[in-house]
């Protein structure tokens, strides 16, 4: 197990939210005061291997609840129904059923998926949680999920490996990624995440 730090990307700053129904992705960007403050979103590319690098389904405390049926990335993912949620104390992101085609020998599927923070007196502070989940390897092991992960729970597989409730952060700011994927071919999926800090 590992917990990684990094300051938070200013992509979260910039980015689009993307609606998505019947699996049709349609982006729509968000208002100004969207800018900075908790937030949640369902999905980030961050290398911008499959998709913008912008974040889908994306909640902020002046635009909270995002819903959508489901979201897909063809050839990537796949998600059941998701859930995004943000006020200036508490973010909560659920993500359902979650299939990533991770490369041609490994899927990673998940019932569902979640991750939350929380801005406390003295601190922030955050967790994630899965449904039953698996990494399925063609030709090799299937490797369990824990159901609820500690921090920065690290599963390596064929060709990359996967953090789960990874966790970013200092004491007045963290991100919570309820899965955080590197395939090994460059690329970053992070997938039910949740930003809090307490700035005032």
């Amino acid at each position: 197990m590992r917990i990684r730090r990094r300051r938070l990307s200013t992509t979260v700053r910039v980015a689009m939210s993307v609606a998505v129904a019947g699996g049709i992705m349609l982006a729509t960007a968000l208002p100004a005061s969207a800018e900075g403050g908790d937030r949640a979103w369902a999905v980030q590319d961050y290398n911008g291997n499959y998709a913008p690098r912008g974040l889908i389904a994306v909640a902020t405390d002046y635009h909270s609840p995002v819903v959508s049926s489901g979201i897909t990335l063809p050839g990537l993912l796949t998600t059941g129904a998701v859930m995004d949620k943000a006020t200036p104390y508490l973010s909560s992101s659920q993500v359902g059923s979650v299939v990533v085609q991770v490369n041609s020998r490994v899927t990673v599927r998940a019932v569902g998926l979640s991750s939350w923070c929380r801005v406390g007196t003295s601190s922030v502070y955050g967790g994630a949680a899965l449904g039953s989940g698996s990494v399925l390897q063609v030709g090799g092991t299937t490797i369990p999920l824990p159901v609820n992960p500690a921090a920065g729970t690290v599963i390596d597989f064929a060709g990359g490996h996967l953090v789960l409730n990874d966790q970013d952060g200092s004491p007045s700011e963290i991100t919570v990624y309820g899965m955080d994927i590197f395939p090994g071919n460059g690329a970053e999926i992070r997938l039910a995440a949740t930003y809090c800090d307490s700035f005032v």
